[in-house]
């Protein structure tokens, strides 16, 4: 199933309470960045946050305990993609 948000912010709002308070101020821009995307790869993630590779790295790998995203490819050629993407 496929949600559409009137807004960016929308789609962190409508955030699991729990899953939410587990997000950082930081990460709750990123994944206002991420809602209106399929997924990302780290580089474009610090690029469009203004943030360290690493912290990018760590955004991403703690979506991707939070099961808001999933980690698809080795190396520099991995993505990070919403699970409702992913092909069957």
């Amino acid at each position: 199933m496929l949600t559409l948000y009137r807004t960016a912010e929308s789609a962190t709002k409508t955030l699991d309470k729990s899953i939410l308070g587990q997000l950082s101020a930081e990460e709750q821009t990123g994944w206002t960045f991420l809602s209106s995307r399929t997924g990302t790869t780290q580089s474009e993630y610090a690029r469009n946050m203004e943030v360290t590779a690493r912290t990018a790295q760590r955004h991403l790998a703690h979506f991707v305990k939070l099961g808001l995203l999933r980690r698809v490819g080795r190396g520099p050629a991995t993505e990070y993609l919403k699970p409702e993407f992913l092909k069957a």
